[in-house]
């Protein structure tokens, strides 16, 4: 899968970016499903929404898409 990321993300949130989808593609049950990824001491809410053709990551401490 492709990932194009649209604004600043740092090397840890790529990490969080990442966990949430490998765990999203274990549990397909829902239709927007909210991943909170713990990284050393901060916890990064990541929601993932099934689009027909693609995922979309909304990163919520930052309020932005990507």
């Amino acid at each position: 899968m492709e990932i194009r990321i649209h604004g600043d993300v740092n090397d840890i949130e790529k990490m969080a970016i990442n966990a949430a989808l490998n765990i999203h593609d274990k549990s397909k049950k829902g239709f927007r499903i909210n991943h909170r990824v713990k990284i050393k001491n901060t916890i990064y809410n990541v929601e993932i929404e099934n689009c027909p053709n693609s995922l979309r990551v909304i990163m919520r401490n930052k309020r932005q898409r990507l």
